[in-house]
């Protein structure tokens, strides 16, 4: 009997509180699914581009035409909240190298590139790209190609926040 009296008391204000818990928790979260943001993904693996670039006369003896073969892997996710657009791309890649001169050898390089993009309510812009090239270049056998460079908009003017620039081509070129 001291059982059944103890349940009576002590499960209906626990049963109550369980209700208007979860009441209270559909009314909280009704506002915030609203606001929840839109997510796109789009991942490609496996990716495969040929291009031919022809020789740039302002290269000088660096002028070399060829056929750049660029295999691997991109990811590309869009965030919008309403207040702002959230951009991140990222890619891996190898790229084969066929000069269009049959004196000169074939090569192999990789490389990453990755981008972040924020575009604010107002219009202000926030990038930030990244990108390493490692592999044989014209002008150096040995470069380490890395380019790394944050810039913002602000009242319609251009500010660059920072560079890092290495082992790039020549002036002009």
């Amino acid at each position: 009997m001291t059982q059944l009296i103890g349940t009576r008391g002590f499960h209906r204000p626990v049963r109550f509180g369980i209700v208007l818990g979860l009441i209270a928790a559909a009314i909280a979260v009704a506002p915030a699914a609203a606001a929840r943001p839109v997510v796109t993904r789009v991942v490609d693996i496996g990716f495969h581009i040929e291009q031919h670039f022809d020789a740039d006369p302002s290269c000088g003896p660096y002028a070399i035409g060829g056929t750049e073969i660029a295999d691997g892997n991109s990811h590309l996710v869009i965030v919008d909240d309403g207040t702002r657009l959230a951009i991140t791309y990222g890619e891996t890649f190898r790229i084969t190298a066929i000069p269009d001169d049959p004196t000169i050898a074939s090569n192999t390089r990789q490389g990453t590139e990755s981008g972040h993009f924020l575009i604010k309510r107002n219009g202000d812009l926030v990038v930030h790209e990244s990108f390493h090239d490692y592999g044989a270049a014209a002008w150096d056998l040995d470069a380490k190609i890395r380019l790394s460079t944050t810039f913002i908009t602000h009242d319609g003017e251009v500010q660059v926040d920072h560079g890092i620039f290495n082992d790039m081509p020549p002036d002009g070129c």
